[in-house]
C-alpha cells in the first residue's frame, strides 16, 4: 500500500506536519514520546480528525484534498483503527459484538468468523459479555471485531499501553499471531521501543509533530540481546516445577530440571527473546520478576546501537543491543535506573556445590 500524505493539523499551540511518501508493508511502526503526535496522526488517516488540512493519498485514491473539497468519510476509507483502551458494546455478547463488525464490512472480501476465532482464541467467549472479560479478552474481542469488517489497513493506538506488565506479556503473542496470519498493512503506534521492534519492518519516528527520521529494519538487525548468565540462590521452590531465587537482592523465577535446593546457589540463564528493558517500577508485578539495573553506556553507532546495563547488586555488566537505542529513546540517560524484566521464567543451567560445579547442557 502507497500512502502519500503532505497535511497540517492544528490543536491550539500544536501543530502536526507531515510530509512523507511511503509504502506501508507488513508493519510501520510509529515511534515517539507522548504529546508528540502520533494519535493525531492516526486520526488524520482515518478520517477522524476533520481539523487535518492538505493532502492524503492511498494508493492514488484521494482520501483529504482540501484544495478540491474531498475528504473521504471515515467508513468509505476501510480502515480498521483500535485504540489504547479496547471498546466492547456492553449489551452484546462477543459473538454480537463480533457479527458486528462483520456486518460492516460492506462489499469487501476478509477473514471468515473461524479463522479470527482461532487466531485469538475467542470460540469459549462467544457468550460472554464484556463486563465479563479480563482486560486482555476485551482487547482481543475487540480485535476479531475489526478484523472482521475487512478492513484495508490496521491502524493500531498503543493497543498494550493501558495493560499491566503481566496482561501485556499475555495479548503480544496474540498480536504477533494475528499481524503474521491476515495480509494487512498495519500503522502501529507506540513509545516503546521493544514493544513495536519485534514486529516492524519499517519505523517513523515523531517528535514535537514532524517526521524526524525514517528507518528500515531488516531482519538481521532486529534487537539482540546477549545472553545473561547470572548466579542465584534458591529460596523457595513450588510444586510446578518452578522456584524463586534472589538475584543481587531482587527476586525472579526459574525452571530447572536440576533438583536444585533451597539455599544452593546455581547459574541461571536468562534467554535473550525473554528480556526488556522499562523505566516503569511497576513492571516488578510481572510472574518471572524484574531486576534493578543501571545504564552505564549508550552507544548510537549505526551497527552497534545499544545501551551497557549493570546489574545493581552484582556488578555484571552486559550490552542490551538495539539499532535505535540511541535515537528513539531519547529519555535514557547514562547513571539511570531501569529495571530488566523477565516475561517467562529464567533457566537454571548449572548448580554450585562448594566448590564444585555441576551443569548441564546449554
Amino acid at each position: 500500500m502507497q500512502l502519500n500524505i503532505n497535511t497540517e493539523t492544528r490543536l491550539g499551540d500544536f501543530v502536526l506536519s507531515v510530509d512523507e511518501s511511503v509504502h506501508v508493508s507488513g508493519v510501520m511502526a510509529l515511534l515517539g514520546p507522548s504529546g508528540s503526535g502520533k494519535t493525531t496522526l492516526l486520526r488524520t488517516l482515518c478520517g477522524l480528525e476533520r481539523r487535518a488540512r492538505g493532502l492524503i493519498r492511498v494508493d492514488g485514491e484521494a482520501w483529504l484534498n482540501t484544495a478540491r473539497k474531498i475528504c473521504l468519510p471515515v467508513h468509505r476509507r476501510g480502515v480498521g483503527m483500535m485504540f489504547q483502551t479496547p471498546y466492547m458494546f456492553p449489551h452484546m455478547s462477543v459473538r454480537g459484538n463480533l457479527l458486528y463488525g462483520w456486518r460492516r464490512k460492506e462489499q469487501r472480501e476478509g477473514p471468515d468468523l473461524d479463522t479470527v476465532l482461532d487466531v485469538l482464541d475467542l470460540g469459549h467467549l462467544l457468550d460472554n459479555r464484556g463486563d465479563q472479560l479480563s482486560g486482555g479478552e476485551r482487547q482481543r474481542a475487540a480485535l476479531g471485531r475489526t478484523l472482521l469488517s475487512a478492513p484495508r489497513m490496521l491502524l493500531l493506538d498503543e493497543p498494550l499501553s493501558a495493560q499491566d506488565p503481566r496482561r501485556k506479556s499475555e495479548i503480544l503473542p496474540y498480536l504477533k499471531r494475528t499481524i503474521g496470519e491476515f495480509d494487512l498493512p498495519v500503522i502501529y503506534v507506540s513509545h516503546a521501543v521493544d514493544e513495536v521492534m519485534t514486529m516492524a519492518s519499517h519505523v517513523l519516528h515523531i517528535h514535537d509533530g514532524k517526521i524526524q527520521a525514517a528507518d528500515r529494519i531488516e531482519a538481521e538487525h532486529r534487537p539482540e540481546l546477549e545472553p545473561l548468565l547470572v548466579k542465584a540462590r534458591q529460596h523457595t521452590k513450588t510444586n510446578d516445577g518452578l522456584a524463586k531465587f534472589s538475584v543481587g537482592g531482587s527476586e525472579i523465577v526459574a525452571e530447572s530440571d536440576l533438583e536444585a535446593r533451597p539455599g544452593s546457589m546455581v547459574l541461571l540463564a536468562i534467554d535473550p527473546s525473554n528480556m526488556l528493558v522499562s523505566t516503569e517500577s511497576e513492571i516488578a508485578a510481572l510472574n518471572a520478576g524484574s531486576l534493578p539495573c543501571t545504564i552505564r553506556a549508550i552507544h548510537e553507532q549505526k551497527q552497534a546501537a545499544g545501551i551497557t546495563l549493570e546489574l545493581n547488586g552484582n556488578g555484571k555488566l552486559f550490552r542490551f543491543s538495539h539499532p535505535l537505542a540511541g535515537r528513539a529513546s531519547p529519555e535514557l540517560r547514562v547513571g539511570q535506573l531501569v529495571f530488566l524484566t523477565l516475561a517467562r521464567p529464567a533457566r537454571i543451567v548449572g548448580e554450585r556445590s562448594g566448590s564444585g560445579r555441576r551443569q548441564s547442557a546449554m
